[in-house]
């Protein structure tokens, strides 16, 4: 990372971190401004929703790097400098010639004065995080005097850029991968995982094999002395599973119990192709699964995609399947959104 006072720290942040990122500010008696993209059209590096804040030592987030981002910073910092008012702004910025940019598309974006008095509004959107079904932060670009406001039941189909507010959803819709077991793959998976848009829940028995796994804002672990009770536990808000533990045993238990779970979406073990036969096996002998439910094992994992068994590698190739299968349903479940929304 660059030692200049405005290295941008966009590693590991999700779509909502600037709630707690803009609340820090706040705490601190320090001002920023949060800019998020408003909309979007033709070839841009980041879609909407995408943010940036903005600090006089530093910019957390991203915009998508290039000369976009960083006119977009120096006007921030022209507010924080007071070298323009300190007040709510909507800007397009069209990226061809004139930037020296070949992206041919255009942003839209809004600037957000933030300071203490904007605690208020962002404590009600850290509290609506909270909830099971968040809602949006509405942002009336046109009336610059109105602080944002939190609403949590459905909006209006005319509420949109062109009706002269950004809504900024509060719904992570990043996907989930929970794997059990926290030894060097399970690390590897951690360390990667860290710069994608997935959230990584890692589950063992051993507390000193989960001291090292490295964490990151998308990426946590859990200690359970009876990692199976947190498997049959799971529901669909866990998309991917892999298990990976230090025994066959806890293996076998535990693939039984995710194979009878029909909300997930992928469920992964490591090791052989002898290994899975010989689990395969036993899930039709002795427990009588279904060919349907056996099939629903991928194993072994991240096969035709990259070769190698270091452990990075192994996380590299299972990553890209895991995230190819997670991004099918969602893709088929995301409306696209026009160039008004």
């Amino acid at each position: 990372m660059s030692n200049s006072p405005t290295a941008v720290l966009s590693h590991h942040l999700g779509p909502n971190d600037w709630v707690e990122q803009a609340r820090v500010t706040c705490r601190q008696g320090a001002k920023a401004v949060l800019v998020f993209v408003a909309r979007h059209y033709g070839s841009t590096p980041r879609d909407k929703g995408s943010w940036m804040l903005v600090r006089p030592d530093a910019s957390v987030g991203t915009l998508g790097g290039g000369e976009v981002e960083r006119v977009v910073e120096a006007a921030a910092r022209d507010m924080l400098a007071a070298r323009r008012p300190w007040t709510r702004v909507y800007e397009k910025f069209l990226l061809g010639p004139d930037m020296g940019q070949c992206c041919g598309g255009g942003m839209e974006v809004v600037f957000e004065p933030i300071d203490p008095p904007a605690m208020a509004w962002l404590d009600r959107a850290e509290q609506c995080l909270g909830q099971n079904n968040p809602g949006f932060v509405v942002i009336a670009w046109n009336k610059p005097e109105q602080a944002p406001t939190v609403n949590t039941a459905p909006l209006p189909d005319n509420m949109n850029a062109a009706s002269g507010v950004h809504i900024q959803s509060l719904i992570d819709q990043r996907p989930s991968l929970v794997i059990y077991g926290s030894g060097h793959v399970a690390r590897a998976f951690a360390a990667i995982a860290a710069q994608l848009p997935i959230r990584v829940t890692i589950v063992d028995d051993r507390r000193n094999e989960l001291d090292l796994v490295p964490l990151a804002a998308n990426v946590s672990t859990v200690y359970m002395a009876y990692p199976l009770a947190h498997a049959e536990a799971l529901d669909s808000a866990n998309q991917a599973v892999l298990v990976m533990t230090y025994s066959h045993a806890l293996d076998y238990c535990l693939c039984l119990a995710l194979l009878r779970n029909p909300d997930l979406a992928y469920i992964g073990l490591i090791g052989s192709k002898s290994k899975a036969a010989r689990f395969r096996r036993r899930f039709e002998q002795d427990d009588g699964l279904s060919a349907a439910e056996i099939g629903r094992l991928v194993s072994p994992i991240g096969q035709g995609r990259i070769s190698g068994k270091e452990p990075g590698l192994i996380a590299l190739a299972s990553l890209n399947e895991i995230m190819t299968e997670l991004q099918r349903p969602l893709a088929r479940q995301q409306p696209q959104m026009s160039e008004n929304n």
